[in-house]
């Protein structure tokens, strides 16, 4: 983009604004920061009123800032059911469990998860096995 020089005449109390806030705006010159606020202005008329500009700025920010947001713990999760499914395959191809014992443990799972909200300690669960064991 080419750009030109033009003279402009603003109030002392505006360029001091100016000059105090354009660091603040991660402008390097004033001359920057001038002309960001003017394309933001001049957005916000284009756009018929500066509700209708802020709340399609606002919607885009907020799109854009969401992706992130819900594709990471997708991922997390996708990968999490991954290990499990090998884990569970794994332990199956190990044990020879019978029906009823199968149903025993998930049922046990089950409880164990509604009643601790998935959380799950180690110590739980080898308490559980030597309680299993016993009745077996």
């Amino acid at each position: 983009m080419t750009k030109s020089r033009h003279t402009i005449r603003l109030s002392d109390e505006i360029w001091d604004k100016v000059k105090s806030h354009y660091r603040e705006d991660g402008c390097t010159t004033q001359n920057e920061f001038v002309e960001k606020t003017l394309a933001f202005y001049i957005g916000a008329l284009d756009a018929g009123s500066m509700e209708n500009y802020l709340t399609e700025a606002v919607e885009k920010a907020i799109q854009s800032g969401m992706k992130p947001i819900v594709n990471r713990p997708a991922s997390l999760l996708f990968k999490t059911a991954v290990g499990q499914s090998m884990i569970t395959f794994l332990l199956a191809q190990d044990y020879e469990l019978t029906e009823q014992e199968f149903r025993q443990v998930k049922d046990y799972c089950v409880r164990q998860v509604r009643q601790t909200d998935g959380v799950i300690s180690y110590e739980d669960e080898f308490k559980y096995k030597g309680e299993m064991n016993e009745k077996v």
